[in-house]
């Protein structure tokens, strides 16, 4: 190729580095609270902020800064500097966060967190002459994350968990809960101040924000959310829930009353089995319990201890929810030993097979040498 080409190419690529590829300047974005200007929520705070004598403390898991429709920026831009603070980490140490110590030995600070221990917000008695502020900690993150941060934190065992009442239900619509009392980070904040400062003028402020910015989300396309427990009442989760996820239903407060029995929520699952045996879903129909044959005895187990009826209603309801729940695990239990019992038994008919093969080849070599034969 000679020179005056290659300059031609070369001229030519240099022209096209110039042209514009219709690259999109990112939108302004607001000083506050970091969104673009256009679905700002700061104007639902009046400009003004909420005064407490209480303290918000979150605990935020590092994979929650990367949402952009988390809550807890509406308690730091509403709160004082003095009444908030946020830590970012999956494991709390003191000598990595020493500000935590004070806060976390406090016998004045309550972890919000619905454990079995937990006593609800109400039977606190409220911030008042007797009765100094208190350290509101809350773990930001989703439930598996604020599971295993609370896990990995043994300074938030000593501390006293509080629970919601559950009349409350959430307006962060935008985002499917598991239940229908749970709430979102901004909205555990507002009630525990309300309740504990005896002002639900604070729950008003802080809830505005979250309000508009659900709003935009719906006007730009967003659809408003169930909480999975309510899609399972209804009829309308279409996907398959296994025993570790209706146990954790269970455990987390799903209500009887929206769920009109136990036997309306299982009946809502599909029983089946994959190839590998791993996974499990309930029948409401029966025709499973048909179709397995030897299995027919651990099936009926199922649909007898959750359903607590017989066929044609006629049986009486045995047992408790616990009770109920044990069946599910011995009937799982009770098939995996099945199926292993089966691949052992099929594996030792292949060694056994193969080590016959293997003496037979023995004794024709034997043959072959002299003197045998």
């Amino acid at each position: 190729m000679r020179m005056e080409d290659i300059d031609v190419e070369l001229s030519q690529l240099a022209d096209l580095a110039q042209i514009e590829i219709g690259r999109r300047e990112k939108r302004p974005l607001c000083n506050r609270c970091r969104r673009p200007l256009g679905v700002c929520w700061c104007h639902g705070l009046s400009g003004c902020r909420v005064e407490t004598e209480c303290r918000v403390v979150v605990l935020q898991h590092p994979h929650e800064e990367k949402r952009c429709l988390r809550t807890a920026p509406i308690l730091q831009a509403a709160l004082p500097p003095n009444a908030y603070i946020e830590v970012k980490s999956k494991r709390f140490s003191f000598s990595r966060f020493p500000q935590l110590e004070e806060i976390l030995t406090s016998p004045h600070s309550v972890l919000m967190y619905p454990g079995e221990q937990a006593i609800s917000l109400d039977t606190l008695p409220p911030v008042g002459p007797h009765q100094p502020p208190y350290n509101i900690i809350i773990i930001d993150g989703t439930w598996q994350q604020a599971k295993s941060m609370y896990h990995n934190c043994h300074h938030l065992h000593a501390l006293p968990q509080v629970c919601l009442s559950g009349r409350y239900v959430s307006k962060y619509i935008i985002r499917t809960q598991p239940t229908e009392d749970a709430l979102s980070t901004v909205e555990t904040a507002a009630i525990a101040l309300a309740t504990l400062e005896q002002d639900w003028s604070i729950y008003t402020t802080l809830l505005h924000p979250l309000q508009l910015l659900c709003q935009y989300q719906i006007k730009h396309g967003a659809v408003p959310h169930q909480s999975k427990e309510q899609m399972i009442a209804s009829g309308r989760c279409r996907k398959p829930m296994g025993k570790r996820t209706y146990k954790k239903l269970r455990k987390c407060g799903a209500k009887q009353s929206e769920v009109t029995s136990l036997s309306t929520l299982i009946s809502s699952l599909h029983m089946k089995d994959n190839q590998e045996g791993a996974g499990y879903l309930v029948d409401s129909c029966g025709d499973e319990k048909e179709k397995r044959g030897t299995e027919d005895n651990s099936g009926q187990n199922v649909v007898d201890g959750v359903d607590g009826c017989g066929s044609g209603g006629e049986r009486e309801r045995a047992g408790s929810e616990d009770s109920r729940d044990q069946s599910i695990v011995n009937s799982v239990d009770l098939k995996e030993k099945n199926r292993r019992e089966t691949r052992e038994k099929d594996s030792s008919e292949k060694n056994g097979e193969r080590g016959c093969q293997d003496m037979d080849k023995s004794y024709q070599e034997i043959d072959k040498l002299p003197g045998f034969g």
